[in-house]
């Protein structure tokens, strides 16, 4: 039977929802990870922002960032990207800074570099830019540089696209530059040349653009060591708007347990539509038209499909729970049917109640203390300064098959607050199946640490829950931390 997941935005809208509890969770307590790690910003400076993931989010928790130079300022976190504002550089010469961001325990260094007044502007020369074909998701275009053995960029965006500015069309050019060296992974040249056309381009088609929306045509020179060899040159057209499709869809919701439920939609014709699940009380009160505005200002790219879908399953769910099943129709970024939806209820929870997990935990060891001590380790444990290392083991039942556990940065000890269906749903998400020796603890936080056995089944016992607060007095004596097995790894 096959496995329903979701992908991109949308998992930010119905979170851990569709993952299988046979995924290899990630050691990381958060998952923060930065989209850019390098930002190139014009003399004349203004605001820019750094958009970022975060796997498993803590409770009231904000990205806060460190930094030592004056020209950096009003830094702020939108809860999905940080902003900050660069001065304009009055210097003599470019200049560059180390921003670091932090997320609970977690740190990434983001270099930002400026350039100097003096700096000239990038010329060369032009392309022309010869529209051919207009559709409702696609553009046919020829590109025509001046310059034929110059090496550029060409693409299509709509001009909502939060890093177009007109006013500035030249920062585009950097902020592209620095999402191909994310993408490069250490490797831009090899890159640029995979990406990187030369001469007339006949007959250049972009697809999966909006529908009825207002894009761009743009090109621009780059060597393939990633500097810029022309000023930007774009093109605006818009999208024609698509027709309503007569698709016809229809849920069946069947084989409800208590975690998991099998889901078949059927179709009429081909036509594509987008679909998902979520707990009913997040539409509540919402008309048909309000769900369907929320759901487009998601990323549904991951979800659509075209056919008949059957015997899929819904893992990973809250039980006792209602939620909804919804489809519609959905291509070039528009709703082309009436929304659909199917509600359900999951069963009690089934708990094997012979099945325990005590936990063990300490001892705690100052993790400055340990860097002081051990240098070599400083590198290893460069993102807990400040913090506590703390050791916890486990003690599971004799008859269980394994065992699984997670660590919240807060209280999460009230089960009318966090059910033990939800901490199973986050365990199988971010849980580990085995002590891990890098737990940073902050002095005077709560945090609690969860888990629960599982039979041969996959049937879990019932939830261990303990929370720990942890102060300068908790920590053991230097002579009792285990150095030898940090050292050897």
């Amino acid at each position: 039977m096959k496995k329903l997941f979701f992908f991109g935005a949308l998992m930010s809208l119905f979170p851990l929802l569709f993952v299988s509890c046979n995924k290899e969770p990630a050691v990381s307590a958060t998952g923060f990870v930065p989209m850019r790690t390098e930002l190139n910003v014009l003399a004349e400076g203004g605001k820019v922002s750094v958009p970022y993931k975060v796997a498993n989010p803590v409770e009231d928790m904000k990205v806060t960032s460190d930094y030592t130079v004056d020209w950096i300022s009003g830094f702020e976190d939108t809860g999905t990207e940080v902003t900050f504002i660069v001065s304009a550089n009055e210097t003599d010469s470019e200049r560059s800074a180390l921003v670091t961001l932090i997320y609970a325990d977690e740190k990434a260094d983001i270099t930002v570099s400026q350039r100097g007044p003096d700096t000239p502007v990038v010329v060369g020369t032009a392309f022309d830019i010869d529209i051919k074909e207009i559709g409702y998701d696609r553009v046919v275009y020829d590109i025509l540089p001046e310059d034929k053995e110059m090496t550029y960029i060409t693409g299509a965006i709509h001009t909502s696209y939060a890093g177009w500015d007109e006013e500035n069309p030249d920062q585009f050019i950097y902020d592209e530059l620095d999402w191909y060296a994310f993408l490069a992974e250490g490797n831009l040249s090899g890159y640029l040349a995979m990406v990187a056309k030369t001469g007339d381009v006949i007959d250049n088609e972009v697809d999966g653009l909006d529908a009825d929306t207002e894009h761009v045509i743009y090109a621009f020179g780059i060597s393939l060591d990633g500097e810029p060899l022309t000023e930007l040159c774009y093109r605006h057209f818009t999208t024609e708007d698509i027709e309503r499709s007569d698709n016809q869809l229809s849920i069946e919701i069947y084989d409800i347990k208590d975690r998991q439920a099998s889901l078949n939609i059927l179709t009429t014709n081909d036509d594509p539509y987008a679909y998902g699940a979520t707990q009913a009380s997040r539409f509540a009160g919402l008309t048909d038209e309000q769900i369907c505005d929320s759901l487009l200002a998601m990323d549904l790219s991951g979800n659509v499909r075209t056919g008949n879908i059957t015997g899929e399953t819904f893992y990973n769910l809250q039980s006792d729970t209602e939620y909804v099943v919804f489809a519609f129709g959905f291509e070039a970024g528009k709703i082309t049917t009436d929304l659909v939806k199917a509600y359900f209820t999951t069963e009690s929870l089934v708990v094997s109640e012979g099945l325990t997990l005590e936990i063990l935990p300490g001892p705690y060891f100052d993790i400055d203390e340990i860097v002081a001590e051990y240098p070599s380790l400083a590198v290893d444990f460069q993102y807990g300064l400040g913090r506590a290392l703390a050791m916890i083991d486990f003690r599971p039942s004799e008859d269980a098959a394994g065992y699984l556990w997670c660590m919240y940065y807060r209280d999460a000890t009230d089960p009318e607050k966090d059910p033990d269906s939800k901490i199973l749903q986050d365990m199988e998400i971010f849980g580990l199946y085995e002590p891990y020796m890098f737990n940073y603890f902050n002095y005077g936080q709560d945090h609690t640490i969860v888990g629960a056995c599982l039979d041969e089944n996959g049937v879990y016992g019932p939830v261990a829950r303990m929370k720990i607060n942890i102060t300068k007095d908790d920590v053991s004596p230097l002579d009792e931390f285990p150095a030898d097995y940090y050292l050897g790894l």
